[in-house]
């Protein structure tokens, strides 16, 4: 699941929809897209999600998200530092 969460958080840094958000912001928009995809697969197979399952994917998403951006001040510097690297 990590792997999808770290595939998440990297589109999600790249959009620029959302060029000021804060960390919690943006935990909080990538665990959104992460409930849409879990909705998605019920199509498919009966899944429920309770309130633990839920803590439990906000706490892997903001340890991801921690991951990536050790090192920098901020969610802005790390966006920053990806555009530098690009241009």
């Amino acid at each position: 699941m990590k792997l999808l969460i770290a595939q998440i958080i990297d589109e999600e840094i790249q959009n620029s929809l959302f060029p000021m958000e804060n960390a919690a912001e943006f935990i909080q928009r990538v665990h959104l897209q992460l409930m849409e995809e879990f909705n998605h697969l019920q199509n498919y197979a009966p899944l429920e999600i309770s309130g633990e399952i839920k803590e439990e994917i906000i706490s892997a998403v903001t340890e991801v998200y921690r991951t990536k951006t050790y090192g920098y001040y901020d969610l802005q510097s790390y966006k920053r530092s990806l555009y530098k690297k690009t241009a």
